[in-house]
């Protein structure tokens, strides 16, 4: 399957497909960790959502992407380790959940106001299409406080997973071996 535009009846020229850009630069400092890179890809699709800081929890996350309720630490540790590095801005909110929100780089954050998300002249970045996240794992909507985010598919469990789309976006730059659920998938 192939993913790079969507047909324009009334034109003959192809339209770009909706993409969320991963900077270049978090994928080089990430490079050997393709789970970071599939966390920061999961705030930025919810990010371009609701434009603004979203209430995520490590939970809401598993279960979007593994499709079972789980306090996951590998993905807690990813969260502090981008918070920690800059890559995303987290604002404690009412209750549990951080309100995150990716960067461009350390202390260059997303602008949703602005035209491609207020992206720096220079930033470099890799497209993963949108259809990758919203197909093939679903949809999020999260709620704020201690609710569960609420997840949307029309399929029973997700097909990928974080590992995954965190390799995905690493095809562009390193020589990493694309999982069985991406050749299965035909995303690669």
């Amino acid at each position: 399957m192939s993913f790079p535009y969507y047909r324009n009846e009334r034109h003959a020229e192809p339209r770009p497909q909706p993409y969320v850009p991963v900077p270049e630069r978090l994928l080089r400092a990430f490079a050997h960790d393709p789970l970071a890179v599939g966390v920061y890809l999961a705030v930025a699709r919810c990010a371009l959502s609701t434009r603004g800081p979203i209430p995520l929890s490590p939970a809401d996350i598993s279960d979007w992407f593994t499709g079972t309720r789980t306090r996951n630490g590998a993905i807690l540790r990813r969260i502090r380790t981008l918070v920690a590095t800059g890559w995303l801005i987290a604002e404690h909110g009412q209750a549990i959940k951080l309100r995150l929100f990716p960067a461009w780089a350390p202390d260059q954050p997303w602008n949703p106001d602005a035209p491609q998300v207020g992206k720096p002249t220079g930033v470099r970045v890799r497209r993963v299409p949108l259809d990758l996240l919203d197909s093939y794992v679903g949809r999020i909507d999260p709620q704020p406080g201690r609710r569960a985010a609420l997840i949307t598919r029309y399929i029973d469990r997700p097909l990928l997973d974080l590992v995954d789309l965190g390799t995905y976006a690493l095809t562009a730059l390193t020589m990493i071996a694309p999982t069985p659920r991406l050749m299965l998938a035909g995303a690669v």
